[in-house]
């Protein structure tokens, strides 16, 4: 997931995803695994962009 995860961050296509999961080991990962993975991700990042930010108190803004 991580590889997928920068792959994305770094704007690599899911088509091109392949190659550096393959050197993880990883041979079967399919174009619509990535997409769903990457829609999880989507889902997160989200989440975390739309928190509240007076619930608690955090050391650094």
């Amino acid at each position: 997931m991580s590889v997928v995860a920068t792959s994305y961050l770094l704007g690599v296509s899911t088509r091109r995803v392949e190659k550096p999961v393959e050197q993880w080991g990883i041979r079967q990962l399919s174009k619509s695994q990535v997409s769903e993975m990457a829609a999880h991700l989507d889902a997160q990042v989200e989440a975390f962009r739309n928190r509240p930010l007076d619930s608690g108190h955090y050391t650094f803004v």
